[in-house]
Formats: C-alpha cells, structure tokens, sequence
C-alpha cells in the first residue's frame, strides 16, 4: 500500500472515531408557578456516581442546556433570586 493510502485510511479512521459521542446533553426551562419564565437562575446538574458538577444559567426565555453530561444518574438544582432553591433527585442521563 502506498504512503497516500496509509495517510487517506488513517485519516478516514480518525474522523469515524470523532462520530462515536457517549455523552448527552440536557435542556429545559425554569418557570416560576405561574408559568412565567425565569431568567438567570443557576442550575447545576451532580453526577451521583462521581460528584462532578456542570452548571448553567437560563435565558431571558427560561432556558438552558448542560451538554456533555456523561451518562448515569444526576441530582438538577435551580436556584434564582426571590425563589425557593428547587432540587430533581433521581435523574438519569442515558445515550441515544
């Protein structure tokens, strides 16, 4: 095999390894009781298992995203000013 075709194979393979993602990613919104949208609250995402902790602030609309959550089970907090801190036990992050 030719020194191109090594490099064209072993480039090929390189970029099918970067299409086998494990990790997920978690969005939602935070709404107050009356179901107004709360802006700026943290939300924090504890993995169980390994206790790493990926955080978040929601949008003027609400909304946020934690991406590259690993999967297993994790504890979601929100908090945000004027409002009781509200925590998700339980939570289990899976793969497609």
């Amino acid at each position: 095999m030719s020194n191109f075709a090594h490099c064209a194979l072993l480039t090929f393979t390189s970029l099918m390894a970067f299409g086998q993602e494990f990790r997920s990613t978690l969005s939602g919104r935070v709404l107050d009781p009356a179901g107004a949208a709360v802006p700026n609250a943290k939300i924090t995402a504890t993995g169980i298992d390994t206790g790493a902790k990926y955080e978040a602030v929601s949008s003027t609309a609400g909304e946020y995203t934690l991406p590259f959550l690993a999967p297993g089970p994790y504890s979601l907090a929100a908090e945000a000013a004027g409002f009781k801190k509200f925590t998700q036990n339980g939570l289990q992050i899976g793969t497609n």
